[in-house]
């Protein structure tokens, strides 16, 4: 009904809303599945899921110019391209990407489709649409499996003639869904490495925190000395030990850290 927007269609995609129907080509979305399924499959690491991403989207869109995965390296910093690709070489060294576009798709969390973005008043003309006049663009965000907004896929043509259709969209949610799914495997997956490394760590701390203790008591007549000791995690901020004085007398060392974090 905004006689001043070109968008043709949009698609909740939040975690909390009913699931959505493909209505495109089942080839088409076939193609895509097996396309994505076939290259994220094996792939445990965000840096080579998310070209493989690319990859797939410009073999299943003919026409599309450009690709993005735009995300955050962090809560804290503002959205970049993490992956880009170019159909054509001469484009690579501008590859830019409309962030008023990708804040809306990933803060409503909904999918959009613009037959001409150049005229789009609903995107505020920004500067990297009227560079590259796009005539066409679909994106869809990455939704994690907490409900979160991971990212954004995003591709566009400035091809008049081959504008991209609600159809296209259902497919590049489709394949968003997926990537989202292969990002947060991978994620786990990072995080269940970066915990191994640090429980080897920790091990290899609590064997050379043992090794400082003394192996045996010490021998004095009259005395018996007797001596446990027991952190509460892998390793502690405690010590002991017994030092051998002159003239037949021996120290018992006690320290205690506090306050270690």
């Amino acid at each position: 009904t905004d006689p001043g927007s070109s968008v043709l269609a949009t698609l909740d995609v939040r975690r909390d809303t009913s699931a959505f129907q493909f209505s495109a080509n089942p080839e088409t979305q076939l193609q895509a599945m097996l396309e994505i399924s076939n290259n994220l499959s094996n792939t445990l690491s965000v840096q080579d899921i998310l070209p493989k991403v690319l990859d797939s989207l410009f073999k299943i869109f003919v026409q599309a110019d450009r690709g993005f995965v735009i995300m955050r390296p962090s809560p804290d910093r503002p959205l970049v391209a993490v992956a880009s690709k170019a159909r054509r070489g001469d484009d690579s060294q501008e590859i830019r990407f409309s962030k008023t576009i990708v804040e809306q798709a990933m803060e409503a969390q909904k999918a959009f489709l613009s037959a001409d973005a150049t005229t789009d008043e609903r995107f505020h003309m920004a500067q990297s649409i009227a560079d590259f006049e796009i005539r066409s663009l679909i994106c869809a965000p990455m939704i994690s499996s907490d409900g979160k907004s991971l990212g954004v896929l995003q591709i566009d043509t400035s091809d008049q003639r081959s504008r991209f259709t609600d159809q296209d969209l259902e497919v590049l949610v489709g394949v968003a869904n997926q990537a989202a799914i292969a990002v947060d495997n991978a994620k786990l997956h990072e995080e269940s490495v970066r915990q191994q490394a640090l429980e080897r760590d920790l091990e290899v701390a609590h064997q050379m925190q043992h090794a400082v203790l003394p192996k045996s008591s010490p021998q004095l007549p009259g005395y018996h000395f007797f001596e446990f000791y027991e952190a509460a995690s892998q390793v502690g901020g405690d010590y002991y030990d017994y030092v051998m004085l002159p003239e037949g007398r021996v120290a018992a060392v006690v320290g205690a850290v506090a306050g270690r974090g």
